[in-house]
């Protein structure tokens, strides 16, 4: 899913899963490196915030047994780290002050799929 917000894209693409209301996050453009431009997509979410999404259930039953996982590109700004919770497990990211882009892949449980 792409969360677009911004200056030229407008409207998430969400025909997989999609932001459930009261999104505490914040459109943020020009992020990163220049050469590394996430802009129209990147969104900031503040220390002890919380962002959540709902699988659509149409694209859980087509993965009829099939592995799957959750994508999460972030900028990797500061020290810290971020967590993503589902399927009953916790996934831990630790930053490392990089300031590129990143990607973390973290696998889905069938047992968590709607």
């Amino acid at each position: 899913m792409a969360l677009r917000e911004g200056n030229t894209l407008q409207g998430d693409y969400s025909f997989l899963m999609s932001r459930l209301p009261d999104d505490p996050m914040q459109p943020l453009e020009k992020a990163g490196p220049e050469e590394q431009r996430f802009g129209a997509w990147a969104r900031r979410l503040s220390a002890g915030s919380r962002a959540r999404f709902r699988l659509r259930a149409s694209f859980a039953r087509s993965l009829d047994g099939q592995v799957a996982a959750v994508s999460v590109v972030y900028l990797d700004h500061g020290a810290g780290s971020f967590a993503a919770e589902f399927s009953g497990r916790r996934f831990q990211t630790e930053l490392k002050g990089t300031e590129r882009w990143k990607t973390a892949i973290l696998p889905i449980e069938e047992s968590g799929l709607p």
